[in-house]
């Protein structure tokens, strides 16, 4: 799965969540499910790489300055804001 289909997915089950109401992992999980195996195989390596690209402090301290009082602990929270606005903030070699 190239980089672009793996965005594809997220604003897929972003607009899904939208329309029916329901948590956005849900209906991702529900989406991936209709796939074909090797596919959700595919999106779990691009999602290992993108957390492997943006699990770094150089990326999260690009961060700071959108967030108002982000803590140490509030790292692990880091893949969640990132996916909220999508690949604009991912590194360019998560891209």
């Amino acid at each position: 799965m190239d980089i672009g289909t793996f965005w594809n997915v997220i604003e897929a089950a972003r607009a899904g969540a939208a329309e029916t109401g329901k948590p956005f992992d849900e209906v991702l999980v529900e989406q991936l499910a209709d796939r074909p195996q090797q596919e959700i195989l595919e999106y779990a390596e691009r999602f290992d790489e993108l957390h492997d690209a943006l699990y770094r402090w150089d990326v999260w301290a690009g961060c700071l300055p959108h967030r108002r009082r982000v803590l140490r602990r509030q790292f692990h929270g880091l893949p969640s804001w990132c996916d909220r606005f999508g690949p604009s903030v991912v590194p360019a070699r998560g891209r």
